[in-house]
């Protein structure tokens, strides 16, 4: 059984809409089971569920929000047995993470993940702070990023690179200084002022921005960007640097890759994970599940030499004794 998880609001309405078109193509050849989340947390419900069920897959119809939800149910549902095969169809605002895995947003990837597809292994990373616990895949941020997440998101309206980009300035013009001690690998480093952290498992974070260009997805480890805490045009200057590509090369800006690291810090520092928003306590402790997740993707042949070096391995889900394979869309 195939289960779908469909954010019908995501995108401003574009998932539902997105899956009406496949629907009755999807049901003529696979016995599926549709659930439309109604409510922020009704996709970690719907995910657990589907492991209670034994489903052999969780099609994904939404975006970074969706898919954080339904990680979250599934790994917190598992007992250490492999989990059903993700089977991602971004129709989201955002997508960064379907942009590292190397899904795009068309019947071709959704048709290649239901039919056969190679699988790819991916990296979830655990938070826990006291009394809270979250699991992310594409990315995590504090300070000013985190920030301009919450001054971004509008119920129903679409969260875009130029509404993440405006929420970053304003997010800039009201001051962007926390001051933080990190450990990372069990090595504790001076407190520090910074303006920003990103915790990147994937390469891109708001809405399209390269945070760490060539990021991998599957060996383990968070690239680390921190930026220091200076002025505001400074800061704004630097968030020209990073829409384009280039702020790793900034002095304010350091780059690492930690496989475990502790966030400390006193009073309040704004926190996302996967573009939503999160209240967490000091300390904080990230660590990695190697592998934890399977992911169905397009053929090798097309996705990047990065992503086949990261490497996939040949899988096939259920398939339909019904019908061929090539089917289109009405």
């Amino acid at each position: 059984m195939i289960h779908v998880i469909i954010n019908p609001r995501a995108a401003a309405g574009r998932a539902a809409r997105t899956w009406q078109r496949v629907e009755a193509q999807v049901r003529a050849r696979h016995e599926i089971r549709v659930h439309a989340t109604e409510s922020g947390g009704d996709g970690v419900r719907l995910a657990a569920e589907a492991v209670r069920a034994a489903a052999t897959a969780i099609v994904v119809v939404g975006g970074d929000g969706s898919l954080h939800d339904v990680v979250n149910g599934l790994l917190g549902a598992l007992d250490g047995t492999p989990g059903p095969t993700l089977i991602l169809w971004p129709s989201g605002s955002g997508n960064d993470f379907a942009r590292s895995l190397g899904v795009r947003p068309s019947w071709d990837g959704l048709r290649a993940g239901l039919y056969g597809s190679t699988t790819r292994q991916v990296d979830a990373w655990q938070a826990r702070w006291p009394g809270g616990t979250r699991w992310f895949i594409n990315a995590a941020s504090f300070g000013l990023t985190a920030r301009a997440v919450a001054l971004a998101t509008w119920p129903g309206v679409r969260v875009t690179a130029g509404r993440y980009v405006a929420g970053a300035i304003r997010s800039v013009w009201r001051g962007a200084d926390y001051e933080v001690r990190l450990s990372l690998d069990q090595a504790p480093l001076a407190a520090q002022r910074l303006a920003a952290g990103v915790l990147a498992n994937g390469a891109w974070f708001g809405a399209g921005m390269p945070i760490v260009p060539g990021a991998a997805l599957g060996d383990g480890q968070l690239d680390l960007v921190l930026a220091c805490a200076t002025t505001r045009l400074r800061l704004l200057g630097l968030l020209a640097r990073v829409v384009a590509g280039r702020h790793c090369t900034s002095p304010l800006v350091s780059r690492r890759s930690v496989s475990s690291l502790t966030l400390e810090w006193r009073g309040e520092l704004p926190f996302e994970m996967d573009g939503e928003t999160v209240q967490v306590a000091s300390p904080l402790e990230v660590r990695c599940a190697h592998g934890a997740l399977r992911f169905a993707v397009p053929p090798p042949s097309q996705t990047t030499e990065r992503v086949r070096r990261e490497g996939g391995h040949s899988s096939s889900l259920p398939r339909s004794d019904t019908g061929s394979d090539q089917v289109e869309p009405s």
